[in-house]
């Protein structure tokens, strides 16, 4: 009988150790998983942060893009009024009006 104690509490020491290192090891695994939960939000927001930046910089890009393209808008304007004004100089000058010409 004394033998039967012996090897069932030997079976249950057993079992508590077992049940203490299933226990940590679900610890363990519920802290991996809080931690991995974090780092998809810091993910998530570090690309939601991204992909504002990018929006920014798409809108820099557009405003520059309009702003090249008003500056050659003025300087074909310009050209043109140049080229206009040194033509109507020339033909002035040719036909002996004495070099009167119109602004621009």
């Amino acid at each position: 009988m004394l033998a039967l104690l012996i090897a069932l509490g030997g079976s249950a020491f057993v079992f508590i150790r077992t049940e203490s290192q299933v226990q940590s090891l679900e610890s363990d695994v519920e802290d991996l998983r809080d931690e991995l939960a974090s780092e998809r939000t810091e993910s998530r927001d570090a690309l939601d942060a991204a992909r504002g930046d990018i929006d920014d910089l798409q809108q820099s890009v557009d405003d520059h893009d309009f702003r090249l393209e008003s500056l050659e808008w003025a300087t074909e304007s310009l050209r043109d009024c140049v080229n206009g004004f040194v033509d109507e100089y020339i033909a002035s000058t040719n036909e002996g009006r004495g070099g009167e010409y119109a602004l621009c």
